[in-house]
């Protein structure tokens, strides 16, 4: 293969018609002069491929598919006709649902420093993978995540899957809720904190309410259960607590989920003397 040497300087009509082109621009005189519109100056290289002798290099048409097979007679080895691509293989590419997953755990998802720091949202990523495909905890993670991800991409098609997935989020919520032999589970309750994430995240303005936090208040209220009586168990009971601070802060009445137990709190535990110092300042 060879470069054959310096191209027309001229337009693309004046090259094919092999005429004098005065390369004016944006279009050439003799263009203007024949009343036309110049085309322009699409000059792309060139080349000039030579084969060995006795082969034959064939240019490919216009709208015609590249040829499938090569016949060589280079001896009885070869015998039939070996069927080669002539197009590049493209890369395998990452789905958007792993992306978003992967980026709202780089975003979101702090893991916990012995004696230091507990994490948040660190127990996300087992929970989604050991969840059976009929949990509440699947479509509300992929909400949060593809709602994370249109922000960053700034993509209305991610932004409505999204939507989609909250959609089917708050159906499986509501299904397990409605099973009313069934205790409530931690993934409902992190389904419900993931969807109270895409309110913040989607940033509807100031005065939208938090109504799934709201929405864990009154569970908690029917089920007589205190947010203080285990804050320091797991991540997940840390950050309904705190996350629940600022909802009853604009609350009217006091929540009762954020009362201090009459239970025997252990306030050697640091966690716990800071919830209490929290819950008093409320």
């Amino acid at each position: 293969m060879v470069f054959p040497g310096t191209l027309s300087q001229g337009c693309s009509r004046c090259r094919k018609r092999k005429i004098k082109c005065d390369g004016r621009r944006p279009g050439c005189k003799r263009c203007e002069l024949y009343k036309v519109t110049c085309p322009g100056y699409d000059r792309p290289l060139a080349f000039r491929f030579h084969v060995e002798p006795g082969h034959s290099l064939v240019r490919d048409e216009p709208g015609r598919p590249p040829p499938q097979t090569l016949v060589s007679d280079e001896g009885p080895n070869w015998g039939k006709s070996r069927c080669k691509s002539s197009g590049v293989a493209r890369q395998p590419q990452p789905s958007f649902e792993d992306e978003s997953i992967s980026y709202f755990l780089h975003e979101y998802c702090v893991f916990p420093g012995p004696g230091v720091f507990r994490g948040h949202l660190d127990f996300l990523e087992g929970m989604y993978r050991n969840s059976s495909r009929a949990s509440c905890i699947r479509p509300a993670t992929l909400a949060a995540t593809y709602m994370s991800l249109s922000r960053h991409y700034k993509s209305s098609t991610l932004y409505v899957t999204a939507r989609n997935y909250y959609g089917a989020a708050l159906r499986a919520v509501n299904r397990d809720l409605s099973a009313s032999k069934r205790p409530l589970k931690d993934e409902t309750f992190a389904s419900l904190m993931l969807l109270g994430m895409i309110e913040n995240i989607e940033c509807q303005g100031q005065t939208t309410k938090a109504v799934h936090m709201e929405g864990i208040s009154k569970l908690f209220e029917v089920v007589g259960h205190r947010v203080l009586a285990n804050v320091d168990e797991s991540s997940l009971n840390g950050w309904i607590f705190t996350q629940m601070q600022i909802p009853s802060l604009m609350a009217k009445d006091n929540m009762e989920c954020l009362v201090i137990p009459d239970a025997h709190l252990d306030t050697k535990n640091t966690t716990v003397r800071l919830a209490l110092v929290v819950i008093r300042i409320g």
